[in-house]
């Protein structure tokens, strides 16, 4: 059999094949009982229990104290994922002294339950680079952060923080650090008030309730907007320069 033949032969035996349609699926049997679906449980963890950190919440303004150099920071405090965790956000800035240059530094935590199942783990973030994670226990008003390491942890120094409930507005958090085979020191500490709550906004102007600056000419719009805090908006007058 000649090559033509062989392939004209494969041909037909191809395209004569019957072919499966897949996405085509038979019609239930009627009478025949469906399987029912698997269902799996997955237990999950108890919620942790943060009752002795509660006071913690909320936003803070604070101020340095001497003998610390004069400073200023806020500290956030939130719960998250479904009150899983508690979340840190704090910003520290001191001015310059004639010893020490101005230093400013963010960084955010993440505090969750110890593994031991004694106290609390807090996961800290730096602006700086470090990762340092510090074991949390709670006496009353005192929370205690000792260091444990991290995965990019200062080499050879270990800072140590302690937060003190005063009152329920006033907090105060003192920062030690220890330099590579030496005792630690006061690195700083800062007094906290509680944030006063945010004011309610106002209600949106009702549609077609224009206000004048919104009916007038353009010079009234700057004069409106004029009024606002000179770092938001800056206005520049039109016309030709004098």
């Amino acid at each position: 059999m000649s090559g033509i033949t062989l392939a004209l032969v494969w041909s037909l035996g191809f395209f004569s094949a019957p072919r499966f349609d897949f996405a085509h699926r038979p019609e239930p049997v009627e009478g025949a009982k469906e399987k029912p679906p698997t269902v799996y449980a997955l237990p999950l963890p108890p919620k942790p229990d943060y009752s002795a950190l509660g006071w913690l919440i909320g936003e803070w303004n604070g101020k340095a104290v001497t003998p610390s150099p004069p400073g200023e920071a806020r500290l956030s405090v939130a719960y998250d994922l479904e009150n899983r965790v508690m979340v840190f956000r704090e910003t520290v800035g001191f001015s310059a002294s004639p010893s020490v240059p101005a230093t400013h530094e963010q960084w955010m935590g993440i505090l969750s339950p110890d593994a031991g199942g004694k106290g609390f783990l807090l996961r800290q973030f730096s602006s700086t680079g470090f990762i340092t994670r510090y074991h949390a226990s709670a006496e009353k008003a005192v929370i205690h952060f000792y260091p444990e390491g991290g995965e990019l942890a200062p080499s050879g120094w270990l800072f140590r923080r302690t937060l003190t409930r005063t009152s329920d507005s006033e907090i105060t958090e003192s920062v030690d650090a220890a330099p590579p085979d030496k005792p630690f020191f006061n690195y700083y500490t800062l007094r906290f008030a509680r944030a006063a709550p945010a004011p309610a906004a106002s209600p949106a102007p009702k549609s077609g309730a224009l206000k004048n600056y919104e009916r007038e000419s353009p010079l009234s719009v700057a004069e409106e907007v004029s009024f606002l805090p000179a770092e938001r908006v800056s206005v520049e007058p039109s016309g030709p320069s004098r």
